[in-house]
This record gives structure tokens, C-alpha cells and sequence, in this order.
């Protein structure tokens, strides 16, 4: 009876898959909630197959695999994924993968995937089987490059080879004398750069990353995006037009509501109309300011980074805002360190990204509520957190927050805005290779946390 150790840190797919699947086909199965807990299980079970969820709490999937096979254990894995992306499969196969299957699949597509690892026997991969893998590698849209530790070249799939204008090159040859594109060299000499754009002889736009492991080099992805940004201009260009041709005649409304307050005194119902054709124009303009930042910040403009002393930066938002919060009672408490190092920012949009945070603060919490601000340094970084004991949002909709319009359902009804707000927050952060995060639930508030690498004398280090 072949033993399967199944990790999955869902507890009704463990359920579903041992108890109902697994065990009715003849199968002794060990369970694991998590990485962690499995690696402990291995030397006591001995398992002839190792099942694994890929997105877990603590380590990934593949980072499970890479443990597995650092203690020396050679046991065959098949990966799980909601996924999907082919950087993750072409990762998964290099390190080992047996098997990699796309939620949702077929339960006849999992047991025969079970039945064909069991029944190979585990060995170094064939000669055969590298042959048809180069080959799938060689099909694929993306192009792909693999250096070892050397910085030597050992292949170059053809795609690659047609974008770089490599005519069948031999290989290994050093990455310096077949790679010769400046921005590819300056990506490759990098110790902390793992992902960014340049554009080929071919003039297509390529976004690259690099991944890298100990004892196998580095693997260089670059995915075709030219018409992903010609798209991006195209809609930037319609939001431009549109954002002009509504806003004249925004412009005229908000002119006749001031004559109508001038050409004589308006009853009480008459007034509630005006009110609410104000209120309805002044949204319909926040909506249009929100698409025209969003767009610019997205298109790179208004960008242009230089050093910048972020607690300054954060007085002033607060300040603009006193206004606001004294209108709803709010309490505001800013603790700001002492010598903090300043971060290479854009001062404008750093102080709109604290700006919407603040307010959307403001905006979910009710009447005489507490937010915080606190700036303080940690390990290299600068981190900003923005703390309030609002609404809370839901767990299950925080991945979706900085969606363009996303609006929590416990807010949409009762708390006018447009959804974009956070998706800016966002698209600012990522600007500044910042990272951002929320730890949030309904009627406990919300906290934000921003980190930015600090300028210092040395190297500043990439937010983890």
C-alpha cells in the first residue's frame, strides 16, 4: 500500500481529498496543515509521495520542496496551484516537480498523476525526458535563458534566440560575450534588481525577472507586454479626453447652480434639489480627478524620484486634514521617530498616498473615533502606519482593496467615494518599490503599513 503524505492548509480540500478520495482508492494518507508540520512528519511516515498545496501559510509549496530534497530525502511531489503562471510551472519542473496540476482540476486527472509518479521509479531525469522538456521550453511565448553560477550561458530557447538575434548559438558561452544587450547586462549584474522592462532590437517591450537558487544559477524570464502598453496608452489617451469633454460641462452645471442661488431665494425643497445636483457634480469631478491620477501615476508621469524626508512630508498631510478630522470629533494621535533617513520619493505623491489613507481613516470611522499615524525606522526601512477604529474590513474582501472601484460591501451603502482611492495608494507605493499591507476586521478598524527602503550610506536594501 503506497503512502501519500497529503499538505494543504485549507482543512475541507484535506478532508475531501484523503477521505473521500484517496483513502476509498487504497492509499494510506498522512496529513499536514502546513510546511512546517510535514517536514516533521517525513522522518516518521516515509512517505512513496508527497502531495502539496503550492500558496500556504510559512513556506510555499516549492520552498517545501526545497527542504524536502536539503535533507536528503528524494521523494516524488506533485504540486497544486490556483495559480497557474508559466514562470511557477517552468520553476516547479527545474526543482523537481513530478506532476503540477491547475486548480480546479479533474479527480481522474489527480489519480492518474498519482498512479504514474508511484509507478516510475525515482531517478535523474532521462535524456529523453530532458529532450522533450527543452523542447516544451522552445514552445512556449515567453523567452527563456538559463545561466549557471558561472555566468555561463547553457540555454537560450528559441524564442530567446530570435528576440536577441542569436543565430543557433553554442553553448555554454559567458553571459558577458552572448547577452550583449546593456539593460540585460546591467539586469543580470544586479544583486538586488529581480524584475524590470526593457525594450529588444526587435522593439517589442519585454517585462523580465530573474529567479535564482543556489547551485542552479539563474533563469531569465522576459514576457512580451508591447501590446499590454500600447493598450495602457490607448486608455490613458480615452481617460485624458473623456476626463476634459465631462469636465466642461461639470463646469457649466456648477455655473448655473451659483445663479440660481443669485437670482432669488429658493424654498426649502428647491434647496434640497441644488444640494443634491452639488453633490452628485462634485463626485462625478472626484471620479474624474481620481482616473486622471490613477492614469498619470500608472504612465510613469510625475514620477521623478529624489531624496525625500517622509516625516515632513506626513506633517503636511496631517495638517491639510486637520479641517476634516475636527468636523467628525476625531481624535489624532502622530508619532513621528527622531532620525529617520529619507527615502528617493516623489514628495507630491507621497503626501496624496498619505493623504487618501488618512482620509479613508477618517471617512470609515465613526464620530469622535482614534487614528494614528506612527513613522518609524526598521532594519533599513522607513515604515508608515495609518491605524483607525473604524469598520473594519472584511478578510475575505482585503485581497481585493486595491482594486480599481472595489468598494467593501459594509461600506458601500452608507459611505459615498470611488473606489479608487486605494488602488492610487497602490500604484504610488509600487512607483516607489514600496510595500504595502493592511491588518483589518469589521468593528475592530484598520491598520495600513507602507515600507520604503531608506537612503544610507550603504547599499539600501528592497522591501521584503
Amino acid at each position: 500500500m503506497a503512502r501519500i503524505l497529503l499538505v494543504d492548509d485549507a482543512a475541507d480540500t484535506r478532508h475531501f481529498l484523503a477521505e473521500k478520495i484517496l483513502v476509498p482508492e487504497g492509499y494510506a494518507v498522512d496529513i499536514a496543515s502546513h510546511a512546517e508540520e510535514a517536514l516533521a512528519l517525513l522522518a516518521q511516515r516515509q512517505p512513496d509521495l508527497i502531495i502539496s498545496d503550492y500558496l500556504m501559510p510559512g513556506l510555499t509549496g516549492l520552498d517545501f520542496l526545497a527542504a524536502v530534497q536539503s535533507q536528503g530525502f528524494e521523494i516524488p511531489f506533485i504540486l497544486i496551484t490556483a495559480e497557474g503562471s508559466e514562470a511557477l510551472a517552468v520553476r516547479a519542473l527545474r526543482m523537481g516537480v513530478r506532476d503540477y496540476l491547475i486548480k480546479p482540476f479533474d479527480i481522474d486527472d489527480l489519480l492518474q498523476a498519482i498512479h504514474r509518479v508511484i509507478s516510475t521509479p525515482v531517478r535523474r531525469t532521462y535524456p529523453a525526458q530532458e529532450v522533450a522538456f527543452f523542447s516544451l521550453l522552445n514552445d512556449v511565448s515567453s523567452l527563456l535563458i538559463h545561466l549557471d553560477e558561472n555566468q555561463q550561458v547553457r540555454f537560450v530557447n528559441w524564442p530567446a534566440q530570435q528576440a536577441l538575434g542569436l543565430a543557433e548559438p553554442g553553448l555554454p558561452q559567458p553571459a558577458s560575450a552572448l547577452l550583449v544587450h546593456p539593460d540585460l547586462q546591467s539586469l543580470l549584474a544586479s544583486a538586488e534588481l529581480r524584475e524590470a522592462q526593457l525594450q529588444l532590437p526587435n522593439q517589442r517591450t519585454y517585462n523580465v525577472e530573474v529567479a535564482s537558487r543556489p547551485g542552479l544559477g539563474q533563469l531569465v524570464m522576459l514576457h512580451d507586454v508591447t501590446t499590454l502598453k500600447e493598450l495602457d496608452r490607448v486608455k490613458s489617451d480615452f481617460v485624458t479626453a473623456v476626463s476634459h469633454d465631462v469636465r466642461s460641462p461639470l463646469t457649466t452645471i456648477l455655473g448655473y447652480l451659483d445663479l440660481i442661488g443669485r437670482a432669488g431665494p429658493l424654498n426649502e425643497q428647491q434647496r434640497k434639489f441644488t444640494q443634491h445636483i452639488l453633490f452628485s457634480v462634485r463626485s462625478i469631478t472626484e471620479l474624474i480627478s481620481d482616473l486622471l491620477d490613477l492614469s498619470k501615476i500608472e504612465a510613469g508621469f510625475d514620477i521623478n524620484l529624489e531624496p525625500t524626508p517622509l516625516d515632513v512630508v506626513l506633517r503636511y498631510a496631517a495638517e491639510s486634514l486637520l479641517t476634516t478630522l475636527e468636523a467628525k470629533q476625531h481624535r489624532l494621535s502622530v508619532d513621528i521617530s527622531p532620525h529617520l533617513p529619507p527615502i528617493m520619493g516623489n514628495a507630491l505623491r507621497l503626501k496624496q498616498l498619505m493623504g487618501n489613507l488618512l482620509q479613508n481613516a477618517i471617512k470609515y470611522t465613526p464620530p469622535g473615533g482614534q487614528i494614528s499615524l506612527h513613522l518609524y525606522a526598521d532594519d533599513g526601512f522607513v515604515v508608515l502606519q495609518v491605524a483607525d477604529n473604524g469598520i473594519g474590513i472584511p478578510l475575505e474582501e482585503q485581497p481585493y482593496i486595491w482594486d480599481k472601484f472595489f468598494r467593501s460591501e459594509n461600506a458601500v451603502d452608507d459611505y459615498p467615494g470611488t473606489g479608487l482611492g486605494l488602488s492610487i495608494v497602490k500604484t504610488i507605493v509600487d512607483a516607489h518599490r514600496g510595500r504595502i499591507w493592511v491588518d483589518s476586521a469589521p468593528g475592530r478598524g484598520s491598520v495600513f503599513t507602507v515600507m520604503f527602503s531608506g537612503i544610507h550610506d550603504d547599499t539600501s536594501p528592497t522591501p521584503r
